[in-house]
């Protein structure tokens, strides 16, 4: 008698495969996501801590100022919508300097460049545009420039401010000078 030898798999065993394979993919995705998330919050910090306030010091440079001055912060209004200064700050940071034939004071690979109504911004690994506010110099209801310091939110100077992963202002993911 001839036994017939069986050959192939069953389908028991394909399921497991499948469900090993599964289980790796699952694990291997939530490792990665993980890492992206780690590098986007790099990103911000390495922006705000160390490429902005380099800017600024070559910006004071350039322009002979003292080492309190910086960029104006135009509209002092707080939260999610503030953008006015960030557009400010891009432009005496990368526009001016490229338009009088230089090199940008924040070099491209250091930045994602967001636009709003034609006006760029620096935009957050996030995609929303980073909060800028200077309050050394503020006007007066007249319309002069008075020389008022005081304190920012985050440090002595100016703040520059990303609102994190969950894009919204003043909680606890933000990512700031001084924070």
């Amino acid at each position: 008698m001839i036994s017939a030898r069986r050959s192939g798999f069953t389908l028991i065993e394909i399921l497991i495969v499948v469900g090993i394979i599964g289980l790796l993919v699952t694990v291997l995705l939530a490792v990665l996501l993980g890492a992206m998330d780690k590098g986007d919050e790099h990103m911000a910090k390495d922006f705000v801590n160390n490429r902005i306030p380099a800017a600024m010091t070559t910006w004071q440079q350039k322009n002979g100022l003292g080492s309190s001055d910086f960029p104006r912060s135009p509209n002092m209004k707080d939260g999610k919508d503030y953008i006015d200064g960030n557009i400010e700050l891009y432009l005496e940071l990368v526009k001016k300097p490229v338009d009088g034939g230089e090199q940008p004071y924040v070099e491209d690979s250091g930045y994602v460049k967001g636009d709003r109504n034609g006006k760029p911004f620096f935009q957050d690994p996030w995609g929303n545009p980073y909060i800028y506010r200077n309050y050394s110099q503020k006007r007066s209801k007249s319309g002069n420039d008075t020389q008022t310091r005081i304190k920012t939110k985050y440090s002595e100077a100016y703040d520059v401010i990303s609102m994190g992963p969950d894009g919204l202002y003043e909680t606890d993911d933000d990512i700031a000078k001084g924070k």
